[in-house]
């Protein structure tokens, strides 16, 4: 065998070593993602939610700080940034709703309420078995709550720019008392 038959043999026995050894590679991180992504998302998700507490913590001590300081008081919530899932306030069943749908996080036991402070937490299991909902919730009894002059739902949305909300004691209404809840642009 003469050397350049010889040469091209060896250049191309290390092409396909080269190409074997990069399949591989990819394999193993491909591999390495799909085990750890999961984790990730649910540690993500985990962040939003004990994010979402304290700041269902300060909504809520700010409507009682309203509620307490009578009728014509004002308070302005100037950043109200929703990363992950949305916000119901919903007027007619005068409560406060976040809502996180499909996360891989078991927060809680599934189908059981559970009491955090002012907040109750409700963990849903779907249907898939691998995804849940959660559900934080501020219910007010004795308080009115209104968006705008409106008994509806109103829903705030996962977005890139925080929303900035008015909140009035507009007096008191059938024994309680009126809160208005107002998005500011």
């Amino acid at each position: 065998m003469d050397k350049k038959a010889l040469f091209k043999k060896r250049l191309g026995q290390i092409w396909v070593e080269t190409v074997i050894y990069t399949l591989i590679g990819l394999t193993i991180i491909a591999a390495i993602l799909a085990i750890s992504t999961p984790a990730i998302d649910r540690y993500k998700d985990q962040l939003v939610v004990e994010q979402t507490l304290s700041v269902m913590n300060g909504f809520d001590n700010t409507i009682k700080e309203v509620r307490d300081a009578g009728s014509g008081n004002r308070r302005i919530i100037p950043e109200l940034m929703i990363k992950k899932g949305r916000i119901e306030i919903d007027g007619n069943a005068e409560k406060i709703t976040y809502i996180l749908e499909k996360t891989r996080l078991e927060y809680s036991e599934p189908g059981s309420y559970i009491e955090q402070g002012s907040m109750t937490v409700y963990t849903e299991k779907l249907k898939s078995g691998k995804f849940y909902n959660i559900n934080i919730s501020l219910s007010y009894a004795g308080i009115n709550i209104t968006n705008g002059d409106k008994h509806n739902k109103k829903t705030l949305t996962a977005a890139s720019v925080p929303y900035k909300l008015s909140l009035s004691n507009n007096g008191t209404l059938n024994d309680m008392v009126w809160i208005v809840i107002e998005e500011l642009s």
